[in-house]
């Protein structure tokens, strides 16, 4: 038996729906994904607890990088850190990073292309986009440099969204596709002492009632 790829669409209105399809699929899992990602290899020590050996490279494990130097340390308060080391730990996903996502993402964009190619070719982009965008947001909401697209609501959104992140412990994992924590159940809210500092960090713009 032979397995073949379905064939691209003919027509304007099958590639329209098959990217449509495609985005809205990739959003889901993407979101998910990243969920997974922060909350259980980024602040458990996930791989630490299933492969011990690991723990003789605890300084460089991603899980001290992120949840005991990022957030421990050097960006506990939100406070655009100005240490020359400190600023730069754990705020991008490096190429090594992406590499190993799309290495996971490959083969199963295989099987998807069985079914639709289009949506196997999104599915092997998301990995490289969503890291090139948390890089850029990631960086802007701990080290402000404002560019234009910073004063814009949907960052502002996802600058506060990713603020409660660092302000109550165990919410808010998602940083640049806001979805499972929603569904999840590890929304944060904001009390009045973070909507002030939001507000002074000028994270407020686009927002309802300063939240």
């Amino acid at each position: 038996m032979t397995l073949s790829f379905a064939p691209f669409p003919s027509d304007l209105a099958g590639w329209s729906s098959e990217i449509a399809i495609g985005l809205a699929l990739v959003y889901v899992f993407g979101s998910l994904f990243e969920w997974g990602v922060h909350r259980y290899i980024m602040h458990t020590d996930f791989f630490a607890h299933v492969f011990p050996s690991v723990r003789k490279h605890a300084d460089d494990r991603i899980f001290h990088k992120h949840a005991v130097l990022h957030h421990g340390t050097y960006y506990h308060a939100f406070d655009r850190e100005d240490d020359p080391i400190g600023r730069e730990i754990s705020i991008v996903f490096t190429i090594d990073d992406t590499a190993r996502v799309l290495a996971g993402f490959v083969p199963v964009a295989f099987v998807i292309a069985l079914v639709s190619p289009v949506i196997a070719i999104i599915f092997v982009l998301t990995p490289i986009v969503h890291n090139q965008l948390w890089n850029l947001m990631h960086r802007e909401m701990h080290q402000p440099r404002h560019p234009w697209w910073s004063r814009m609501a949907v960052f502002c959104f996802l600058a506060r969204h990713h603020f409660l992140h660092h302000t109550h412990n165990g919410t808010n994992y998602n940083v640049v596709l806001p979805l499972a924590d929603h569904l999840l159940g590890t929304l944060a809210f904001a009390t009045a002492s973070d909507r002030a500092e939001m507000e002074r960090l000028g994270f407020t713009r686009g927002s309802r009632e300063g939240i």
